[in-house]
């Protein structure tokens, strides 16, 4: 498993949540579970999510399928999300 780091910029919060939490199911199928969504502090429309995924690979292609994409862009994400992965030491 690799935790995944992923940061964007949204348009409206509470559009995006209803929007990302319709998407579990599609998170689910391809491996991704969220372990924590959080914004950052004084910048209300900046969310992170932290996520274990299978591989980076995996990983990777989820946030490419245009479907996610697609969904992202309805839901107000504005721009790429930046991803960190990290290899877990213990």
């Amino acid at each position: 498993m690799v935790i995944l780091i992923l940061k964007h910029e949204i348009s409206d919060f509470e559009r995006w949540k209803a929007l990302f939490d319709a998407g579990a199911d599609m998170r689910k199928q391809n491996g991704m579970s969220v372990q924590t969504v959080a914004r950052v502090s004084g910048q209300p429309n900046m969310i992170v999510i932290i996520s274990q995924v299978p591989s980076v690979e995996q990983a990777k292609a989820f946030l490419a399928n245009p479907q996610l994409r697609a969904a992202m862009a309805e839901a107000g994400v504005k721009g790429a999300p930046e991803m960190t992965f990290l290899e877990p030491l213990a």
